[in-house]
C-alpha cells in the first residue's frame, strides 16, 4: 500500500514544481524571463504553463499532419499500383478487373488521408497565433524585465 502511494506521488505532476530545463530554455527562447515573471505574480505560472501547452499541442498537430500526409501519399501510390497492375492492350482482354475494383477504394482512402492534414495544419497555425498573442500580452504586462542570460558565462 505504501509503495503504491509513493509510486503515484512520484508519477503525478505537481503544479508547484519548477519548470524543467527544456521548458525553461523554450521560455527563454521566446524572450520570457520566467524567474522574474514568477516573482512578480503567482498567476504567471499558470499563464506560462498554458503557453507551453499551446506550443506542445501545435507541435503534435504538425507531427500528426505530416504523418497523415506521408501515409496518404503511400496509400495513394499503392492503390494506384494495384489498380494499374497489368497492361491491357487493344487486342487483349483485361484480366485486372479485380485489381481495379480493389485499387480504386485504396486510392480514395489515400486521398482522404492526405485531406486530414489540412485541418491539422490549420489548427497548428491557430495555436501558434494564440501562443504568440499570450506571449505578447505577458510582455506588455511586464515591459522592462531585467536582463537574463540563456547560459552561464562561467
Amino acid at each position: 500500500m505504501v509503495y503504491a502511494v509513493v509510486l503515484l506521488l512520484s508519477i503525478a505532476q505537481v503544479n508547484a514544481q519548477n519548470f524543467s530545463p527544456k521548458q525553461q530554455l523554450r521560455l527563454d527562447r521566446w524572450g520570457l524571463n520566467h524567474t522574474y515573471l514568477l516573482e512578480q505574480n503567482e498567476a504567471n505560472e499558470r499563464l506560462l504553463r498554458k503557453i507551453l501547452v499551446k506550443d506542445g499541442q501545435r507541435k503534435n498537430n504538425l507531427l500528426l499532419g505530416a504523418g497523415f500526409t506521408g501515409l496518404g501519399l503511400l496509400t495513394f501510390g499503392v492503390g494506384n499500383l494495384i489498380a494499374n497492375g497489368g497492361s491491357c492492350g487493344e487486342d487483349e482482354f483485361c484480366e485486372n478487373m479485380g485489381g481495379a475494383f480493389l485499387g480504386i477504394p485504396i486510392i480514395v482512402l489515400g486521398i482522404l488521408e492526405v485531406g486530414v492534414w489540412v485541418p491539422l495544419f490549420a489548427t497548428s497555425f491557430l495555436k501558434k497565433r494564440k501562443r504568440n498573442k499570450m506571449i505578447r500580452e505577458l510582455q506588455a504586462q511586464y515591459p522592462n524585465p531585467p536582463e537574463f542570460m540563456l547560459f552561464d558565462s562561467n
